[in-house]
């Protein structure tokens, strides 16, 4: 098999399927919030706080685009049972599935060529 090459092309028709297909909310900061919470697996064990302080945008706009996220079911916020000031959160199946269907487009492009 030979190796996945890469071209501009590649790289439009990737952009072009995650415009249409990503719940980035029409913005960059959104593209690049769903590429962070990508690496997670299921239940992220960081405090929700400080996932968005650690992101370097504005504070309240990440705030916002995680509460969309959860409004939208791409992510779940989890309540800690002792101290209800915390939140954590969960990415959801629809998610999950999401991101998987996105790796499969990426490797299926690369490999068209």
């Amino acid at each position: 098999m030979k190796p996945p090459s890469f071209n501009s092309h590649n790289l439009h028709s990737i952009r072009h399927w995650e415009k249409q297909n990503l719940p980035h909310y029409g913005k960059e900061v959104g593209y690049l919030l769903f590429l962070e919470l990508a690496t997670f697996n299921g239940i992220n064990s960081e405090a929700l706080k400080a996932f968005y302080l650690s992101m370097p945008y504005a504070e309240s706009t990440v705030r916002l685009l995680l509460r969309k996220l959860e409004n939208d079911g791409w992510i779940q916020v989890l309540k800690f049972e002792k101290d209800k000031r915390m939140r954590s959160f969960k990415l959801t199946d629809q998610f999950l599935i999401k991101r998987a269907e996105w790796l499969c487009v990426i490797e299926n492009i690369l490999l068209e060529n």
